[in-house]
């Protein structure tokens, strides 16, 4: 009995440590736009959890960009970093500090399977919305973001100089 409180009291120390994620009002792209609500589909930052939908402050930025805001009855396609699992909801309530989220419909998704192209000193790895090169030695991309793979091959490839002819 006693060792189940002292990991709940452990468990909840290591949540208090976490710094709760906040949703950039870049990664919030207007799908469409109708008369009553839009529809919205939200990229989440790098590991945010389902049950960070719940924190208010995960919406904070996204409130105070004039352009991004979100209402009552917008639509959100909610879609994690990693592209594991996605969710569907319709906001309840929204002010100028947070939103409330109606029930949630989650869908798991196919995990990403494919073998992604890489050197002895560059890799390709997905980052949330797209492909970037990144250098090995230190771990920092070398490229901007690329919607394709193939871009991102191409970019590998352009890292090196052409053989001349």
């Amino acid at each position: 009995m006693t060792d189940k409180i002292v990991m709940s009291a452990e468990a909840t120390e290591a949540e208090a440590l976490r710094k709760s994620p906040v949703v950039d009002p870049a990664d919030v792209r207007l799908q469409e736009a109708g008369s009553m609500w839009r529809t919205w589909q939200v990229r989440l930052p790098r590991g945010a959890a389902l049950g960070d939908l719940n924190d208010p402050g995960l919406w904070r930025r996204v409130q105070q960009n004039s352009s991004s805001s979100l209402m009552k009855f917008d639509r959100l396609a909610i879609v994690a970093w990693d592209e594991s699992w996605m969710v569907e909801t319709v906001i309840a309530s929204a002010n100028d500090r947070s939103i409330t989220l109606s029930k949630l419909t989650r869908f798991d998704l196919t995990p990403r399977t494919e073998i992604l192209a890489g050197d002895d000193s560059h890799q390709i790895r997905w980052f949330g919305s797209g492909f970037r090169v990144v250098r090995l030695s230190d771990g920092l991309p070398v490229t901007p973001t690329a919607a394709t793979l193939q871009q991102a091959e191409r970019d590998l490839r352009d890292l090196y100089p052409r053989p001349a002819a």
